[in-house]
């Protein structure tokens, strides 16, 4: 006489074979735990901070000092900015100062990226045109 064998029943084996049991307070196998309760609280899921570069002037001459500052208007307070001059040189600090020595043809790209008190990044730029004295 065959023997038949039910498949459910031959599942249910195999799966508690290869399961542990677990109580209800331990989480399930296969499923990863969630990520922080508060998106706000992971600067990656967060956007980048809205920023600006101020100029004491807009258009300087050669060899004219300039004073730059980053605003932000959206994020932590900064804590750290590092800038690009477009010539080469760079400098540190929300502010800063700097002097073009030769007219740009046709204009300099100032960059500067920035880090702020949450932990964001972000960068913006300006084009400068540095006139001949």
């Amino acid at each position: 006489m065959p023997v038949h064998v039910r498949p459910v029943s031959i599942l249910a084996a195999l799966l508690s074979l290869a399961l542990p049991a677990c109580s209800s307070d331990e989480p399930s196998i296969g499923i990863s735990q969630p990520g922080p309760s508060n998106p706000s609280s992971d600067p990656t899921l967060r956007p980048p901070p809205t920023l600006e570069i101020l100029m004491s002037r807009p258009s300087p001459l050669v060899n004219e000092k300039v004073i730059l500052t980053v605003t932000s208007s959206s994020g932590g307070p900064l804590t750290s900015a590092r800038w690009n001059f477009g010539d080469g040189q760079s400098g540190e600090g929300t502010s800063t100062e700097h002097r073009w020595m030769t007219a740009s043809p046709p204009s300099y790209l100032v960059s500067v990226t920035v880090r702020t008190s949450d932990g964001q990044q972000g960068t913006a730029s300006k084009s400068v045109t540095v006139q001949s004295e």
